[in-house]
C-alpha cells in the first residue's frame, strides 16, 4: 500500500468517526433538551415560581392553618469555573489559593513538557507525557475531594444530630451550632465555626449560612441551608427539622451506597477496557520491538500513538459518564 493510499484510507477513517461523533452528539443534544422540557412542565405543575432575575423561588408553605407564602434563595446562575474550581480546592483540604495553584500548575507542566522534550527530542511524547502528569494531578486531588465530601457528609449527620438534642434542651441555634463546632472535628466543626464567625461580625445567620454554604461542593449542604431558611422564614420549631434532614441525609448516604455497589461491575469493566490496550502495547513492545518501531521512528505511527491516546482519554469519559448515577 501506497503512502498516499495510507493518508486517503486515514482520512476517510477520520471523517467517518467525525460523522458518528457528530450524530451522537446530536442525540444527547436532543435528549437533554426533552429532559429540559420534561423539567420545566414539572415545576410548573408544582407551582413553583421565580422572580426576574430567576435567584429566587417563591414557595407557599402552611402555617398555623393559613397559607403563607415565603421567598426562599436559589441557587441563580450556574457557578462559573473558577468558583468550581474554587470548591474542589476546598472540599480537598488544600488550603491554596486559585491563582498560586493554577501558577505552580502551569510551571510545573512547562517544566515537565521542557525535561521530555530534551530527553525524548519528540513534541508529541513531551506532550503525551505532561498531559498523563495533569490527569494523573486531577484525578488525585478528585479523588481527595470526594473522600473529604464523603468524610463531611458522615460527620454532618453526627453534627444534626447533636443540634437536635442542643435545640431541644433549650439553646437557641447560634449556640447549638457554636457546640458543633466545639465538638465536631474537621471539616464539619470547621463548616460550623465559620458560620459563627460570620454571624459574630454581624451577618445574619440565614444569610451566613447561606455564604458558607457556596463555598462547599457537598449538595447535603446546599439542603442544610434551605432548610434553615424555610423554617426561619415560615416560623416554628427549628429541632424537628434537624432531625427529618439527619434521616434525610442518613437515607441519601444509603442510596449512594447501594448505587456504588450496583455500578461496580460498570466499573471493573471500564478499568479492564482501559488497561487492555496499554498491557497489549507493553507486552508487543516487549516481545517484537522491530514490529513497533515504526509507531516511534515514524511521524505517522506517532500521530497514530497520539491518536490512540486521545481515543482512550475520551472512551474513559465515556465510560464515566455512563456510570454516573444522578439521583
Amino acid at each position: 500500500m501506497s503512502e498516499a493510499q495510507l493518508i486517503v484510507d486515514l482520512i476517510v477513517a477520520a471523517a467517518v468517526f467525525v460523522l458518528v461523533l457528530s450524530l451522537a452528539g446530536l442525540l444527547v443534544l436532543v435528549r437533554y433538551m426533552h429532559s429540559q422540557s420534561r423539567d420545566q412542565r414539572f415545576a410548573a405543575r408544582l407551582g413553583l415560581k421565580k422572580d426576574e432575575e430567576g435567584e429566587t423561588q417563591i414557595l407557599h408553605l402552611w402555617h398555623e392553618g393559613a397559607e403563607a407564602a415565603t421567598t426562599v434563595p436559589g441557587k441563580g446562575k450556574k457557578p462559573s469555573i473558577r468558583v468550581r474550581m474554587e470548591r474542589i480546592l476546598k472540599s480537598a483540604g488544600l488550603k491554596v489559593p486559585l491563582r498560586t495553584a493554577l501558577i505552580g500548575l502551569s510551571g510545573g507542566a512547562a517544566g515537565v513538557c521542557l525535561i521530555m522534550f530534551v530527553l525524548t527530542r519528540s513534541w508529541i511524547a513531551a506532550t503525551s507525557i505532561t498531559a498523563t502528569g495533569l490527569i494523573v494531578v486531577r484525578t488525585f486531588i478528585v479523588r481527595r475531594s470526594n473522600r473529604l465530601t464523603a468524610l463531611f457528609e458522615m460527620q454532618l449527620v453526627d453534627a444534626l444530630d447533636l443540634a437536635t438534642r442542643s435545640l431541644q434542651a433549650g439553646h437557641p441555634p447560634l449556640s447549638a451550632f457554636r457546640i458543633i463546632s466545639e465538638n465536631i472535628a474537621p471539616p464539619v466543626g470547621h463548616f460550623f465555626a465559620e458560620i459563627c464567625q460570620q454571624q459574630a461580625l454581624g451577618v445574619n445567620l440565614e444569610e451566613a449560612i447561606r455564604n458558607i454554604a457556596e463555598a462547599y461542593s457537598s449538595p447535603d449542604v446546599s439542603i442544610f441551608a434551605a432548610s434553615v431558611a424555610i423554617q426561619r422564614r415560615s416560623g416554628g420549631n427549628l429541632s424537628p427539622t434537624m432531625e427529618r434532614l439527619a434521616l434525610v441525609i442518613r437515607d441519601r448516604i444509603k442510596l449512594s451506597r447501594r448505587v456504588r455497589v450496583l455500578t461496580a461491575q460498570t466499573q471493573l469493566s471500564k478499568w479492564i477496557l482501559l488497561g487492555l490496550p496499554v498491557m497489549l502495547f507493553v507486552l508487543l513492545s516487549a516481545v517484537n520491538p522491530g514490529y513497533m518501531h515504526p509507531l516511534y521512528s515514524t511521524g505517522m505511527g506517532r500521530l497514530l500513538l497520539l491518536a490512540a491516546g486521545l481515543g482512550t482519554l475520551l472512551g474513559a469519559w465515556v465510560m464515566n459518564r455512563l456510570a454516573t448515577i444522578r439521583y
